[in-house]
């Protein structure tokens, strides 16, 4: 477990025009090891893109799923979070969104 992550929780927020938003504000760290894949493939905007996904071990996690890890030069959604009881350890699931400029 040697891979530092950055944690952001989401929130909501109005905007100016009254409207609820989601906020993300920075959650902490999270040490972990890493597992990237490829899966199958997806249109966006009008484009096949390879689907990207990262499982992380860890053995703390304060977040939930819907919030976002930085990781790699990458934003990631969080998609699934589970404890495994007989390790201890958290296996958290997610997805990358976008490259972090």
């Amino acid at each position: 477990m040697n891979q530092r992550m950055e944690l952001f929780t989401r929130g909501t927020s109005v905007n100016s025009y009254g409207e609820q938003t989601d906020a993300y504000t920075t959650g902490g760290s999270i040490w972990g090891r890493v597992k990237r894949s490829v899966s199958d493939e997806g249109v966006t905007s009008s484009k096949e893109q390879p689907a990207h996904s990262m499982s992380v071990m860890a053995r703390f996690f304060s977040g939930t799923t819907g919030d976002r890890i930085d990781f790699d030069g990458y934003r990631w959604e969080i998609d699934g979070v589970r404890r495994s009881h007989r390790s201890g350890n958290i296996s958290i699931t997610a997805n990358r969104i976008y490259a972090l400029a």
